[in-house]
């Protein structure tokens, strides 16, 4: 009789319990020699269909439940025992209670340390995160001449540099267009019409047979100013360093930050720009994880297992057979109570997130440029109409200046508009100091509104018919409800 002892090829199985099999080899015996081409077909077989020998794929034999990599033990036994003979008997300890120990760490690599592993399984988290939120300590890195006192965060905006504002001689002409047309009864019933069919519930027989008695053309004046500012800001910011060049103070000094060339993408839309500033990059190890590349998985808190998903830990699970209930063995961590972690793969440790596992990061000075579109606006209309309802309708523009810094209207016939464009424009000649203004826009708009009286049987009332788009503003209109739909 041969007897050998092999031990698994995986250092661990995945339930964390060292797993060795015992293999007795008989001599030979007609009856089994017919059975070894099936024998190894079936072992074979069932490591193929588990994905490996890592994987438990549990077969029963008599009384014993196997898994995968026994059957690798197996057939390699077989296989090298070719005299040998195909009756035998296998002894099995599974999920025995032996400390997990991790995989071997790489050559070069730092031993695994525990130290902050949990005491007890844990439930797989897959929200974790590995080893904190450890940002590099930038008072370890040399100050940069011109950006001491940057930090990981963005910073305060950077002041630009003083400008010489226009003088009046460079002030231009102030010229003013024309507003729209008017409109008659026709278009201000043709108005009321469709607004009545794009609400569903409004009957339509008082907007066909209204009397229109009055028609008040109006105008709305909404005045408009842009600013458009640009503001620079500096951070400290770190990349995984994989190899290749370093653009560091050994080039040069860095750039003041408003000498750096940038434009916006877009003139009067608000959007950010980052650009890094040259010769500012160091090479340092990484801090979250030592320089090693690794850090504890935080899924399994560094355990490499969690407990078992499909019995909660207990290792056992309940079933009912014919109204009876009965306490099994859970088949999915056979009654462990545990299961390798996916996200490190049982040896829990995973990539840093901050180097990429290259142990190292190159650190630099980003530059941020944030374009910002300041608008304030002011709207005069003098009927009982609301004022805000103009502000979204086209118009007649009339009067539109766009310059680095444009000069209030001061010519307008309508006091307010003068008045309340003065007051904006030296508003925003203040309002933000560590900004530098590139572009100013201010607009004039002309919208038409058009106050409409009527009546429809014992009912006096009104609406208003504003913008070129002809929208309307009926809060009065005599039947608003669902009934009035089919009777009306």
């Amino acid at each position: 009789m041969t007897s050998i002892r092999v031990k698994n090829s995986c250092n661990s199985s995945p339930h964390g319990s060292t797993v060795m099999s015992q293999l007795v080899l008989w001599d030979s015996s007609p009856l089994f020699l017919q059975c070894r081409p099936q024998l190894l077909l079936c072992l074979w077989g069932m490591i193929s269909l588990s994905g490996g020998p890592r994987t438990a794929w549990p077969l029963p034999v008599g009384s014993f439940r196997l898994g995968a990599s026994q059957w690798l033990g197996l057939s390699q036994a077989f296989l090298v025992n070719q005299s040998a003979i195909v009756k035998w008997f296998i002894v099995s300890r599974m999920c025995i209670n032996e400390p997990w120990a991790p995989s071997a760490a790489a050559e070069g690599a730092p031993p695994h340390k525990f130290d902050n592993a949990a005491d007890t399984d844990r439930e797989d988290n897959e929200n974790a995160t590995e080893g904190g939120d450890v940002n590099p300590d930038v008072n370890s890195l040399e100050p940069v001449p011109g950006c001491e006192s940057v930090a990981l965060e963005d910073g305060p905006p950077v002041p630009p540099p003083a400008y010489e504002p226009p003088t009046e001689g460079d002030r231009p002409q102030e010229v003013f267009f024309d507003s729209g047309d008017d409109i008659g009864e026709e278009a201000a019933r043709a108005a009321i019409l469709t607004f009545v069919d794009e609400h569903c519930c409004y009957g339509s027989r008082p907007a066909k047979n209204m009397t229109i008695s009055k028609i008040i053309p109006t105008q709305g004046l909404h005045y408009q100013l842009e600013t458009f500012n640009e503001a620079r800001s500096t951070s400290r910011k770190f990349k995984p360093y994989a190899g290749g060049d370093v653009d560091g103070p050994e080039n040069g000094a860095p750039p003041p930050v408003w000498s750096m060339a940038c434009k916006p993408d877009q003139q009067f839309l608000t959007h950010k720009k980052n650009l890094e500033v040259p010769h500012t990059s160091v090479v340092k190890q990484c801090q979250q994880c030592n320089g090693c590349g690794l850090v504890t998985c935080g899924g399994c808190a560094g355990l490499g297992r969690v407990s078992c998903s499909s019995c909660f830990g207990s290792g056992t699970r309940t079933e009912y057979r014919g109204g009876e209930r009965y306490t099994v063995t859970c088949t999915w961590c056979y009654g462990s109570g545990r299961e390798t972690c996916n996200r490190c793969m049982g040896d829990g440790r995973v990539e840093c997130p901050s180097c990429e596992g290259h142990k190292q990061l190159r650190h630099f000075i980003m530059l941020t440029v944030s374009y910002t579109n300041n608008l304030e606006d002011y709207i005069l209309e003098r009927s009982d109409m609301p004022d805000e309802l103009i502000r979204n309708v086209s118009g007649q523009t009339i009067f539109q200046q766009t310059l680095p810094h444009v000069w209030p209207i001061s010519q307008y016939p309508i006091q307010e508009v003068n008045e309340n464009s003065i007051r904006l424009v030296e508003k925003h000649r203040t309002a933000w100091p560590h900004a530098m203004t590139l572009q100013q826009r201010q607009t004039l708009r002309s919208v038409p509104v058009t106050e409409a009286h009527y009546d429809w049987k014992n009912i006096s009332t009104r609406f208003w018919v504003y913008g070129f788009e002809h929208e309307v503003h009926a809060p009065d209109y005599p039947h608003q409800c669902c009934w009035g739909c089919n009777v009306l």
